[in-house]
């Protein structure tokens, strides 16, 4: 009787452990947990609980959460109606209305048309919720002599490749690497990971990933992607170790003719009526030409080339950068080196992240796998509060004419990581002097912090600003003629932005390559994915298409199922060839100039990879993501010339 009594007591009518489930609860979004189960239940008294909005980064932004005053019942609903079995119910497909209804429930706020059909989709319901589809679908023969080359096999080859075999058009993609993974395959430093959270860093295709970090590490993120392009057919459609080396159009044939490079060195061509470049962003290291650096006789690393058969414990290390990828590693090599020397060209804003480097808790684990929907509104929390931060890149002129910089919501981000700055420095005026930017927060990309204050604190550490006057054989001059001993220097330089697609060349209709056309002023595209005078060739993650707001597997989809949309559409309508007409692409570029004039980027010439030198924006789109998502929702063959 009494073990009877103790399982009842831990266990529910449908076997939940019943303190495993409370502990769960606390760790959930409760938000997410309520709009779940209403769900799933429709109760009136989940749906009459108010939200209010939590500040986050000392006010700059919030985010949507349950009213305090419903929180104690609402853990014990959830507890009830879980442990009851309600997690074993499904609900019925929701129409597009009582969807809109959630959401608007679950932000407390009316939802702006324009802000809808993104929103939706991030939410997920749909098994499928960015696919595309025929209105007629062509002959077999058809779509068996016809070809597209992806270039690229890392998340955005991968998702284009799914899509175009879920219509049965025949794909290759083609990577110089060995595996999948593109960028996570190539870096593999120490502690790198993932700067966005699981909820919104994976595809909305792919439901309830096993994620096992909140901040997924490479290792994650590369078997995400090779289990993506196992389970939807595309590793039988790759060529790996193949270099695509030079791309032409042949107008009169209205195909490309692709040079192909294998590890031996040997050529073949290859034609495709489509050409899409999935090579993402970071595909150039950058190694700047510092003075007197053919003169060192250490080892020199880049992140994206790390030699892991290296051993640099105990030596002396430089490291040269402070962006991502240096602030990641610097304190696992201030912990393996004798010296760590960081040279630091510009401090950047380096902040906190809840969870950063933690592991996803057995009991969430357990939760995003037992209560349908769950998933879904988490990542919908998610993107919903990051989605708020873009407004504080926007210039507000009141605001200014008062002498502010920005506007207050920057104001209070500033403030934010200047505290936080000052805490982790305690006591080291000169640090904090040093570490503290003089331009505006989201002027450069925010940077994660995983330690780096810690380590700069630490007696082995060395923060140089000084710069770099020349190398010796055995270390690095600084321009104020301090010497540092290096048997080790990490170049954490980043990469060649601005040579979009890098090494690989196209050339177009009349003999221009693509970065000649793009010699006058930097690259440019028509929504990030097009450019004139070079027919059926699109670009993912292509110049000025990095979303201010939302995590990029959501916009790869979105690009994916534009690509793959407007293929279909030629092969429909027995279209050869399409080419965005030039009037339609100078007239979106002007939009794209002067909306960036009114953001942060391009003001006091701070922006870093985001701009080029003359202080114009090359890597981010300025639009608000739900007008970028609907201007690319509505682009159509009108915009093209077609034959």
């Amino acid at each position: 009787m009494h073990a009877k009594t103790d399982r009842n007591t831990r266990y529910g009518d449908d076997g939940v452990d019943h303190p495993l489930l409370r502990r769960a609860i606390d760790l959930a979004d409760l938000n997410a947990l309520r709009l779940a189960l209403l769900q799933l239940t429709g109760d009136p008294e989940l749906e009459a609980m108010e939200v209010e909005p939590q500040p986050r980064r000392g006010g700059a932004t919030a985010a949507a959460v349950v009213a305090e005053r419903h929180v104690a019942r609402l853990k014990q609903k959830a507890f009830e109606l879980i442990a009851r079995g309600v997690s074993h119910k499904s609900a019925a497909p929701l129409s597009e209305e009582v969807a809109r209804k959630l959401m608007e429930n679950f932000s407390g706020r009316a939802l702006a048309d324009e802000e809808f059909r993104l929103s939706y989709e991030e939410l997920g319901l749909d098994e499928n919720p960015r696919e595309v589809t025929w209105d007629r679908k062509p002959p077999v023969e058809v779509l068996d002599g016809f070809k597209v080359a992806i270039v690229g096999g890392g998340l955005s080859g991968v998702a284009l490749g799914r899509l175009l075999g879920r219509l049965g058009i025949p794909y290759t993609v083609i990577d110089r690497l060995d595996d999948f993974g593109g960028t996570w395959q190539r870096n593999t430093y120490p502690e790198v990971r993932v700067d966005a959270d699981y909820r919104a860093y994976q595809f909305r295709f792919e439901k309830n990933y096993p994620w096992k970090d909140h901040f997924p590490p490479q290792r994650e993120i590369l078997a995400y992607v090779k289990h993506l392009a196992h389970k939807h057919g595309v590793t039988q459609n790759t060529l790996f170790g193949t270099e695509m080396v030079r791309a032409v159009w042949l107008d009169d044939d209205k195909v490309w003719r692709l040079t192909l490079r294998g590890k031996d060195g040997g050529e073949r061509l290859l034609d495709a009526n489509v050409v899409v470049s999935a090579a993402g962003l970071f595909g150039k290291v950058k190694l700047p030409q510092l003075p007197g650096i053919e003169r060192f006789a250490g080892r020199i690393m880049h992140p994206a080339e790390w030699d892991h058969g290296y051993d640099y414990d105990g030596k002396d290390i430089v490291l040269i950068g402070n962006g991502s990828s240096g602030v990641q590693m610097m304190p696992h090599m201030a912990r393996r080196g004798r010296t760590l020397t960081v040279f630091q060209r510009t401090p950047q804003w380096i902040g906190p992240l809840e969870n950063y480097g933690k592991p996803i808790e057995p009991e969430l684990r357990w939760l995003l796998d037992n209560v349908p929907y769950y998933w879904n509104w988490e990542n919908y929390a998610a993107v919903d509060t990051f989605s708020r931060m873009q407004y504080l890149q926007e210039e507000d002129v009141d605001w200014r004419s008062q002498g502010g910089e920005v506007n207050p919501g920057n104001e209070k981000l500033r403030a934010f990581l200047e505290g936080y700055i000052s805490s982790k420095l305690a006591g080291r005026p000169d640090l904090i002097a040093k570490s503290t930017p003089a331009y505006p927060p989201l002027t450069r990309r925010l940077v994660v912090d995983n330690g780096w204050y810690d380590a700069l604190m630490r007696d082995n550490v060395t923060l140089v600003t000084d710069g770099i006057a020349s190398f010796t054989e055995s270390g690095v001059i600084d321009a104020a003629g301090v010497f540092h001993p290096a048997d080790m220097v990490i170049m954490a330089t980043g990469y060649e932005v601005d040579r979009y697609l890098a090494p690989a060349e196209y050339v177009g209709r009349d003999g221009t390559t693509l970065h000649q056309a793009w010699d006058v002023d930097g690259p440019r595209s028509y929504l990030g994915m097009m450019m004139p005078g070079f027919p059926n060739f699109f670009m993912m993650y292509g110049p000025g298409s990095q979303p201010r707001a939302g995590y990029i597997p959501s916009w790869i989809e979105i690009w994916g199922r534009y690509v793959a949309d407007k293929v279909a559409r030629m092969l429909e309508r027995g279209v050869r060839s399409v080419d965005v007409r030039r009037d339609v692409f100078d007239r979106y570029n002007a939009s794209v100039d002067a909306r960036a004039r009114q953001l942060v980027w391009e003001s006091g010439g701070a922006g870093g990879y985001f701009v080029t030198a003359s202080g114009r924006s090359i890597v981010n789109q300025p639009w608000r993501s739900y007008e970028y998502f609907n201007a690319i929702l509505n682009s159509d063959l009108s915009d093209f010339v077609t034959k």
